[in-house]
């Protein structure tokens, strides 16, 4: 566990859902608060054996309110884990969307991602968002587009350059058992 003058590190990690991702989390972070939707971390349970401290978010807006509090009332907890990101960007993208349209929508969104950021670099905690993946792709113009975390707008390039960390998790098939 890092002493009180350590940074806190600011981690993304992306991949393929089913790919160990949480599981890693679990591990990793035992003491550690998971924010999450509800039966998100069942992999824990089953496979690292505990039942993980938890709270519910719905919105990046959500899980930005929740790690404000948890940073006021103390470092309790040596990691908050967001499990998983791109989940909540997508509902927070579904929220904005019954209210706003075009660059406004992604501009809530962005504010959304920026606020949390800010509020994850004042914990008192490590903070790990875990990520779906998206892989390369060409648009219609004919413009390449990296691969990387699963998220809208230019959030795949922005929200991993706000991270000290980014790892992407994969399957090796040959390796069993896995």
């Amino acid at each position: 566990m890092p002493t009180k003058d350590q940074e806190k590190a600011l981690v993304m990690i992306y991949g393929s859902s089913g790919s160990g991702k949480t599981t890693d989390c679990g591990y990793s972070f035992p003491n550690g608060l998971f924010i999450a939707a509800r039966g998100a971390l069942q992999s824990i349970r089953h496979t690292c054996g505990y039942e993980p401290a938890t709270i519910e978010a719905t919105t990046i807006d959500d899980a930005t309110k929740t790690l404000t509090k948890v940073t006021q009332q103390g470092g309790k907890y040596d990691a908050i884990v967001i499990d998983d990101f791109s989940f909540l960007a997508e509902q927070t993208m579904a929220f904005w969307e019954k209210k706003t349209s075009g660059s406004t929508l992604f501009k809530k969104l962005r504010d959304s991602v920026l606020g949390f950021r800010n509020a994850a670099r004042y914990a008192n905690a490590h903070v790990v968002l875990n990520c779906w993946i998206q892989p390369p792709k060409t648009k219609n113009d004919g413009s390449y587009v990296r691969g990387g975390p699963m998220l809208s707008g230019k959030l795949p390039e922005q929200v991993p350059a706000m991270c000290d960390l980014v790892l992407q998790c994969s399957e090796d098939q040959g390796r069993q058992p896995w």
